[in-house]
């Protein structure tokens, strides 16, 4: 009972930060932009970002919350968690390339608006190796 209980723990702790320590950079992000479609919950984003893009966006909590006018830094992560699922829900990435130097890796997808019908943007992604691939700094190119 005792060791189905602890098997039950690790698989739910592994659920619950949705990766996958040993795929590649490439299926880490794709996994990342499938589980943005539906996740509402900041922590788990935050858990694709490495330790510096997560102080860096929490920093900027503080400003958001005045520039919107809310009450809260949990109002300001419930509205950024909205922009975040409906950005993901309308775009679909297609892998181009993948180079890994050393604990960083430099991704470029190509991007199709589904809610448009733009097509010919790419997605730009630097992943650093820090306890699996984790997020680093995206950039669109439109």
């Amino acid at each position: 009972m005792l060791t189905t209980i602890a098997i039950v723990s690790v698989a739910f702790t592994l659920t619950a930060c949705n990766q996958e320590p040993n795929l590649s950079p490439t299926d880490t992000y794709l996994q990342y932009h499938d589980n943005s479609k539906s996740n509402n919950n900041f922590e788990t984003e935050a858990s694709y970002y490495t330790s510096e893009k997560t102080e860096a966006v929490n920093a900027k909590l503080k400003d958001y919350q005045k520039h919107w006018n809310m009450n809260s830094i949990a109002d300001v992560k419930t509205k950024y968690m909205g922009f975040v699922m409906n950005t993901s829900k309308c775009m679909s990435l297609t892998p181009v390339d993948e180079n890994i130097s050393g604990n960083t890796a430099t991704l470029l997808f190509s991007v199709v608006d589904e809610c448009s019908g733009h097509e010919g943007a790419k997605q730009k992604v630097v992943m650093k190796k820090q306890d699996g691939w984790k997020i680093e700094d995206t950039e669109t190119i439109l």
